[in-house]
């Protein structure tokens, strides 16, 4: 398999996790987003004061794209809630109530052998798998190769076979059932080259073909991997291996997507973990006991290069994969970049920690100021697509996005890594998805 262009091989962070997935005890108020993953977000289908099951349908979508929202829990329904200025709900507010029952949730196994995909597909949709399908849909026809994403190369984040340890059939069930719902002809699962006894697991368990990805980052980018695969053919389709292990829950054991199984690094955590978490979950309170003490944190919603920073309110979704928690650091610090530097990451190997082997650290400081492009390249060097972030952000900045568009702005995958390269501290990477939207607005019109 060809070696991907550019990219970049992340070293070990304080804070990854590693060890046995945890289960997070469930609590007894979660708030649902009507908006989870591919698709149209939902619209509430039940009322404050309504009895509620765990896995029944709450909200459905006003379109063939998308999947319902169920509850997480058995309880009632507190609160539709509307953000200031909205119209429409944006979530859900359900609360235990031992007071209040409710019918039991569907059923929505089947026997996918023998199920014709159609109607395979419509138990998986039911079931909420199409959120972690691209564009929101399960249907025949829509994929000629599956490939199944089993490789991990961002920052924080514990090789996959520890993720999925203990479920290596089921994934690869899970694969197969979701092949035949979207009229796959092929099934692959990329793993990474270093990952040898989860990649022998699957195989073990009868998946097809696994394919050796190298850990470079993003070198699990859905466009990357179907290049590698399959020739960045048109009809290949790429999951999470999430994914596949939602498509086994729903048609071997009848379960709705409610559970998350999430990666918790950074910094942050005194205790960093895998663990399987309710969606609807508030990031504060899955993480409470696991806080580093005395230390003031930010919550990322993914990982810290294209993440979201995010209050600890903000509440787990299904279509969630990690949780970076670094420490807040806003103090400036006079001739940064002259320190020794034994636990900061460079591309440059300028540090001293290029050469110990030492956990690096991560956290909220930018380690320097914002200077002028000093035209070093390595925003070239790194980009996995082969475009010139400095050109195109320069391109932007002066309003030329037509020049910026024929370079190929919209080949841009956001991996974030032109601005975690730069020495100059550039926002290259929201400069160049602000430019993309600019275009597709534009071409809305």
């Amino acid at each position: 398999m060809a070696a991907l262009k550019g990219g970049y091989r992340f070293r070990l962070f304080e804070g990854t996790p590693e060890g046995t997935v945890a289960a997070h005890r469930v609590g007894g108020r979660v708030v649902v987003p009507l908006a989870q993953g591919e698709g149209y977000a939902a619209l509430p289908v039940v009322s404050p004061g309504d009895a509620v099951a765990a896995g029944q349908v709450i909200g459905t979508p006003p379109a063939q794209v998308g999947s319902p929202v169920h509850a997480p829990i058995d309880g009632v329904v507190r609160e539709l809630a509307v953000k200031a200025r909205a119209k429409q709900p944006w979530a859900i507010v359900i609360e235990r109530d031992a007071g209040k029952a409710a019918p039991p949730a569907p059923d929505t196994r089947c026997e996918w052998t023998a199920a014709a995909p159609e109607a395979l597909a419509e138990a998986l949709t039911h079931a909420g798998v199409a959120a972690l399908v691209p564009g929101g849909m399960i249907a025949p026809g829509l994929a000629r190769v599956l490939v199944a994403v089993c490789v991990h190369t961002a920052p924080l984040l514990p090789r996959a076979g520890a993720v999925y340890a203990g479920r290596e059939n089921d994934l690869v069930t899970g694969g197969r059932i979701l092949a035949k719902a979207l009229g796959a002809q092929e099934l692959c699962f990329a793993v990474g080259r270093r990952d040898r006894a989860f990649a022998a697991a699957l195989a073990g368990g009868g998946a097809p073909r696994v394919a050796a990805i190298d850990e470079v980052y993003p070198g699990e980018h859905p466009k990357l991997l179907a290049r590698a695969v399959a020739g960045g053919a048109a009809d290949v389709v790429c999951v999470s291996g999430r994914a596949a292990l939602a498509a086994y829950d729903a048609a071997v054991k009848g379960a709705a997507l409610i559970n998350v199984r999430l990666c918790l690094g950074g910094a942050g955590l005194a205790r960093p973990a895998i663990v399987d978490a309710r969606v609807g979950t508030p990031l504060g309170e899955l993480c409470a006991d696991r806080l580093a003490p005395g230390r003031e944190v930010r919550y990322v919603a993914g990982n810290f290069l294209t993440g979201v920073a995010v209050p600890p309110e903000h509440p787990v979704t299904r279509d969630l994969e990690c949780v970076s928690v670094l420490p807040e650091d806003r103090e400036r610090r006079f001739l940064e970049f002259m320190r020794p530097g034994a636990r900061k990451d460079s591309y440059g190997r300028t540090f001293l920690a290029a050469f110990l082997k030492r956990p690096l650290a991560g956290d909220t400081n930018l380690h320097g100021e914002l200077r002028p492009c000093i035209n070093c390249g390595w925003c070239e060097d790194v980009c996995p697509v082969g475009l010139m972030p400095d050109l195109l952000m320069k391109l932007l900045r002066i309003d030329q996005g037509e020049e910026a568009e024929a370079l190929a702005l919209m080949d841009c995958i956001e991996c974030g890594l032109c601005s975690y390269v730069c020495p100059s501290k550039l926002p290259l990477h929201e400069e160049l998805a602000r430019g993309k939207r600019a275009v597709r607005e534009e071409l809305a019109q």
